[in-house]
């Protein structure tokens, strides 16, 4: 009894090793949350006239943990407030993304 136990438990292992994973990793699902979530408040903040330190202090609101995703997210707050456009494009074609999994990851 206890060897089929075994072999069921073998089994499943093999058939898991062997399945393809597709979820995302841990950096790109943060990547993807934060900067859609927060570059559209840093938006809303610019075209409404709030300084970016306020933009800033949002960040640390956030309660988010990693430093270096906070450290990439007050970037994303320097691009928003000086170049508005271009960091809205980067954005929405995923540009902003890519780039914030490369700064989190650190590579």
């Amino acid at each position: 009894m206890k060897t089929r136990g075994v072999l069921a438990v073998c089994a499943v292992l093999v058939w898991l090793g062997a399945t393809p994973v597709k979820a995302q990793d841990i950096a790109t699902i943060m990547c993807q949350n934060y900067v859609q979530g927060l570059g559209s408040v840093f938006m809303t903040m610019r075209q409404n006239g709030y300084p970016i330190s306020m933009a800033e202090n949002q960040i640390y609101d956030s309660n988010i943990d990693d430093s270096r995703m906070r450290i990439y997210l007050k970037k994303l707050a320097k691009q928003v407030y000086q170049n508005p456009a271009a960091a809205q494009q980067a954005i929405r074609n995923g540009a902003a993304v890519k780039e914030c999994v490369t700064d989190t990851r650190g590579y």
